[in-house]
């Protein structure tokens, strides 16, 4: 058979606007999150579970991936979004005072607040999420604590709007002083400041001197927090 191609044209077309490949939510999808609430509900009693029984692993993770889930799947309006937030602000509240909850709660309150365009109430929850963490000394804080993370999200939140040096100063206080915070995950940070080599420099060099400075306070500590400073200070070359 010999084929003829008088009649065959083709053709290329050209859209300025890229559609991204999307996958229809499955039906289990779509169950989980039909009442979000419920879905939260079972998330804590998991994460409470896991602090009952001291799991190393206790302390990381907050909600906040559920909400961003939710939204994914179910694709809410604004409108239905912040009707939802309510009913979230109603289910969080009597949670606030759990010590393995509670400062997990507000992380997701400050996450939907942020989402909303509400920076200085996410700032707001967010303190709160850090006064609410436990004190849990840690034998990996780097891969075992959440309170870095959110120390990072309220620096990153201030940084929209402050000076680059007094967000800095922030950030470096709390690692020289605030007990709690046993590590630093730079990756954020270096995202944030992609454009600017000079701050992601200066970055470096505070958060090394603030480590230095937490080991003079804790000499006992010393050791430890000399092993976080250079797991830290690798991040930054990798990046």
């Amino acid at each position: 058979m010999k084929a003829t191609w008088r009649n065959h044209v083709d053709a290329f077309f050209y859209t300025p606007t890229m559609f991204p490949c999307t996958r229809r939510p499955t039906v289990e999808q779509i169950a989980k999150f039909k009442d979000l609430t419920s879905t939260l509900e079972g998330e804590a009693k998991a994460k409470s579970a896991r602090c009952t029984a001291k799991h190393v692993f206790a302390d990381k993770g907050d909600f906040s991936s559920v909400w961003d889930e939710w939204i994914a799947v179910m694709q809410p309006t604004e409108h239905v979004m912040r009707e939802t937030a309510v009913s979230i602000d109603a289910w969080a509240q009597p949670l606030r005072a759990d010590p393995c909850i509670g400062w997990r709660v507000l992380a997701l309150q400050a996450h939907i607040a942020q989402g909303f365009g509400e920076t200085a109430k996410a700032i707001e929850l967010l303190d709160a999420a850090m006064v609410a963490y436990p004190s849990t000394v840690y034998a990996e804080p780097a891969q075992q604590s959440g309170y870095h993370h959110l120390a990072n999200a309220r620096a990153l939140l201030l940084l929209k709007t402050e000076d680059f040096n007094e967000v800095l100063e922030w950030i470096a206080d709390r690692i020289t002083n605030d007990d709690r915070m046993r590590a630093f995950f730079a990756g954020p940070w270096l995202e944030a400041l992609h454009e600017n080599r000079g701050q992601r420099v200066r970055l470096r060099f505070v958060v090394g001197e603030a480590f230095a400075a937490r080991a003079k306070r804790l000499p006992q500590d010393a050791a430890a927090i000399e092993a976080v400073a250079k797991m830290t200070d690798e991040m930054f070359d990798s990046q």
